[in-house]
């Protein structure tokens, strides 16, 4: 296959899921998924550099066919096989977005000092194994309005893959992510007046019980643990109280994600209005967010014949002219 520019773009076998389909020499990153690509077009479209779609979806990206075209952003329409290939998985939707492969910073103490002094919402993912969880745990963040994500762990960034964008729906385009050692070099960073609850099944309160006890405006952490092992003991020692999910005691405990769910509910719930993150973006600054566009209204139900007291036939519609091709 020729891109627009001329250029050979790479071939070779269809490869099975695997989730990260980063280009280690053009250093990017798949997304795919309609929902993730839409809110990565509506949030950060310059962040883009490539775009290839399914004629079946030309109509909704006509638009943004043509501001690629005009700052010359390569755009193709291309088959269902090579947008499985381009994004490593038959969940594509029928749109991949190429852009650079992020890079999650280094938690600074002066980023940390501001969500203390703001009394901010925080969670963070203590040696998080699997990348899919991080994109449902971003998910319900981002819909809970948690907007500072801490990815602590040696190997953390490598989690921020294609899947993680995909599972996420457009999640990670509304938080920030940042990486650390543990939930203590958190606690160092922000000082005192961030209180950090842990979760596990083993806690002796639930996560409105510990907020309950706190000032009110106080910053707030919530650390989820690894899938299998859970909170490491680094991470487990900065935690002031251990917080669970109260349940029927015939299993044990939920999956992360589901924990995260459950517990950043709890968390944005007992949030002073206007706490609970930063507001919308990524560390790199986010574009505003376009307003909705509004509904068509629905049309009236056409009147009663008076002859029969059935509704009349409503007037055929015009035909359309010729499908307009997208700008080259």
């Amino acid at each position: 296959m020729t891109s627009r520019s001329g250029t050979r773009l790479p071939r070779g076998p269809c490869p099975k899921y695997h989730g990260f389909v980063k280009n280690k020499l053009t250093r990017e990153l798949a997304v795919c998924g309609l929902s993730a690509v839409r809110a990565l077009l509506d949030r950060n479209p310059d962040r883009v550099r490539r775009f290839f779609l399914a004629e079946s979806l030309l109509p909704e990206f006509r638009t943004v066919l043509r501001r690629f075209a005009e700052r010359k952003t390569l755009y193709r329409m291309v088959s269902p096989e090579e947008l499985e290939r381009l994004a490593g998985t038959v969940h594509h939707q029928g749109a991949v977005a190429m852009i650079e492969a992020p890079e999650v910073p280094d938690l600074d103490a002066a980023t940390a000092a501001g969500w203390a002094a703001r009394g901010e919402r925080i969670l963070v993912l203590d040696r998080l194994g699997n990348d899919h969880n991080l994109g449902a745990i971003v998910r319900s963040a981002a819909f809970f309005g948690v907007r500072n994500v801490v990815l602590a762990g040696p190997s953390a960034a490598a989690l921020v893959t294609t899947s993680a964008f995909r599972v996420a729906e457009g999640g990670m385009e509304w938080v920030n992510l940042y990486g650390a050692s543990d939930a203590g070099e958190l606690a160092r960073r922000a000082g005192p007046s961030l209180a950090i609850l842990g979760a596990d099944h083993r806690g002796s309160r639930t996560v409105r019980e510990a907020l309950s006890a706190l000032p009110t405006g106080r910053a707030v952490a919530l650390v989820l643990g690894n899938e299998e092992t859970g909170i490491s003991p680094a991470s487990r020692a900065a935690c002031s109280a251990l917080v669970r999910i109260p349940g029927t005691g015939d299993l044990e405990s939920l999956n992360v994600a589901q924990s995260a769910a459950v517990l950043l509910y709890e968390l944005a719930a007992g949030a002073p209005a206007g706490q609970a993150g930063t507001g919308p973006g990524r560390p790199s600054g986010p574009s505003a967010p376009e307003p909705a566009v509004p509904r068509a209204p629905r049309p009236e139900r056409p009147p009663a014949s008076p002859r029969t007291g059935r509704p009349s036939a409503p007037p055929s519609r015009p035909t359309g002219g010729r499908r307009q091709d997208p700008p080259e």
